[in-house]
């Protein structure tokens, strides 16, 4: 039997989308999430009893070339406005697209903005940094 064709995904296949807008110029991605597990313990006994999840958290970052007239804020994947714009900033959707095959590879929900940064350093172009905080991490099974 014919074995099925594998090919691995790379950068150049790839789209990053939040809340169904395509995000330019994207050089990096990073997404994670997080099982926290805790130990359960009983009087009497130095070995845990049991090993059980206690939370679970997801981290996205993104790094992408800063281009005039092309900010976060403009893209309306960044909260502008007073202490209540920030507080009422409904969380997102980011999916990672794979243009080759036309499918998601990762989907992350309830996102929400975290951190962002610049840097710009003797000759390079400028970057932009985004993290966000969100609820849950979807693979290709299941974006």
């Amino acid at each position: 039997m014919a074995e099925p064709q594998r090919q691995a995904f790379s950068a150049p296949r790839g789209k990053l989308y939040i809340n169904e807008i395509l995000v330019g110029w994207v050089t990096s991605v990073r997404g994670s999430e997080t099982i926290t597990q805790f130990p359960v313990r009983e009087l009497g006994n130095i070995d845990p009893v049991e090993i059980t999840p206690v939370d679970r958290s997801v981290e996205f970052t993104c790094g992408l070339v800063r281009i005039p007239g092309e900010s976060l804020q403009q893209q309306g994947i960044w909260p502008r406005g007073e202490t209540l714009d920030v507080i009422n900033w409904p969380p997102m959707s980011v999916v990672l697209y794979d243009q080759k095959f036309a499918q998601a590879l990762y989907r992350i929900e309830g996102a929400k903005p975290q951190t962002r940064d610049f840097t710009l350093d003797l000759g390079t172009v400028m970057m932009k940094n985004a993290s966000f905080l969100a609820l849950r991490l979807f693979d290709e099974q299941e974006a």
